[in-house]
């Protein structure tokens, strides 16, 4: 009798994970699903409550220009909310990982805040990488041959995953281009596509040069500054840059 009720207990607890679709589910399974809003890689800085802070060390696919988000846990309406998706799968502290997550727009729980991610798969899923040494590996790696590679290889396999030309960035980045600048205009090469307010300041802090770049355009034109020491500061949202500027004619 003991093992009737054992092969029923077996029974309803992988009926219980049927229904709530908690089996593995191979990376690029996961990454090719359209409902995810960007492919980030970045480290856990912070363990919260229902959720962490990230340091975004790359993206992957979608647009982002902060450097520091936060992830929030995920609840499982499917199950009547007895289960929810816990960030802590990520690993601790200082763990570097590649996932696809979901930009949060409308709140779905009482922790949730719009404009933060929302991680995107469930408890045993696959749907994400972790680094390990000079390697992008996955917990189930015997479900996709492709989860065990070099780190040089990650751009390939998110191509072959999701169907997309991948272009990556460090978030929140910013070039000039020449440096020291010898002629009367100067390309600012920034890692978003958002309109963004550029001021120069020279070397006493009074600000000499303001224009609203719109994500086209790439030039400051410059001529009207003397030669000397300037700061060229980029704001776009929360995100404020500044960049140091030599002008020498």
């Amino acid at each position: 009798m003991k093992w009737f009720f054992t092969l029923l207990l077996f029974l309803g607890t992988r009926a219980s994970l049927l229904a709530c679709s908690f089996f593995p589910m191979p990376f690029c399974q996961v990454a090719s699903d359209s409902s995810f809003s960007a492919i980030l890689e970045f480290t856990i800085v912070e363990q919260l409550n229902h959720g962490i802070r990230v340091q975004v060390d790359q993206v992957w696919l979608g647009v982002e220009f902060r450097t520091e988000l936060i992830i929030w846990d995920r609840e499982d309406i499917d199950c009547n909310g007895l289960f929810r998706q816990s960030t802590t799968q990520y690993g601790p502290v200082g763990t570097r990982i590649v996932a696809p997550l979901e930009l949060i727009v409308s709140t779905n729980s009482g922790w949730e805040v719009a404009g933060d991610y929302r991680a995107t798969t469930f408890h045993f899923t696959d749907g994400y990488l972790y680094e390990d040494g000079n390697r992008w590996k996955s917990y189930y790696q015997h479900m996709d041959e492709s989860v065990d590679i070099p780190q040089s290889g990650l751009a390939d396999l998110l191509i072959e995953c999701t169907g997309f030309q991948v272009t990556p960035y460090e978030p929140g980045t910013m070039n000039l281009v020449p440096n020291p600048a010898t002629q009367g205009v100067v390309n600012i090469q920034r890692s978003w596509s958002f309109p963004t307010d550029i001021t120069v300041y020279d070397h006493t802090g009074r600000a000499v040069f303001a224009k609203l770049l719109t994500p086209e355009e790439v030039e400051l034109p410059l001529q009207e500054l003397p030669n000397g020491y300037y700061i060229v500061e980029a704001r776009v949202g929360e995100l404020v840059l500044r960049k140091k500027l030599v002008v020498q004619r």
